[in-house]
């Protein structure tokens, strides 16, 4: 039992580590970017000028490092698609029928191929 242990808790590491190494050059990078948007906000609270263009930049920054551990966005804001309720959930009212144009609001997000959010879609304006 006591080797079980052992090999159980020398493989918990090993996997530990081997995320940790590819967990911390993309960290490293939000943690960057984390800061600078730290820097911003104590800009903003100290009634110092910030950009919206500049907090943008920032959180494409951030975007992209999630996007280097498999964080995709399936759609952006304003792209028409095609209702799929496995992928899109309705903004307001009865969800349209599959196969009917719609307009994403809020992306929904997939990791490694996996939805963990659907995107919020309502239909186009006439």
């Amino acid at each position: 039992r006591r080797e079980l242990d052992a090999e159980k808790n020398q493989r918990t590491t090993a996997v530990a580590s081997a995320l940790a190494a590819k967990l911390e050059p993309v960290l490293t990078d939000a943690a960057t970017t984390l800061g600078q948007l730290a820097l911003q906000h104590r800009l903003i609270e100290d009634g110092k000028p910030v950009t919206a263009r500049d907090v943008m930049a920032l959180a494409q920054n951030l975007a992209r490092a999630f996007h280097q551990l498999g964080l995709t966005s399936q759609s952006q804001p304003g792209d028409t698609v095609t209702f799929d309720p496995t992928l899109h959930q309705p903004l307001g009212g009865a969800a349209p029928a599959a196969g009917t144009p719609v307009v994403v609001r809020l992306p929904g997000y997939q990791l490694s191929g996996r939805l963990l959010r659907k995107s919020f879609v309502e239909p186009p304006k006439s």
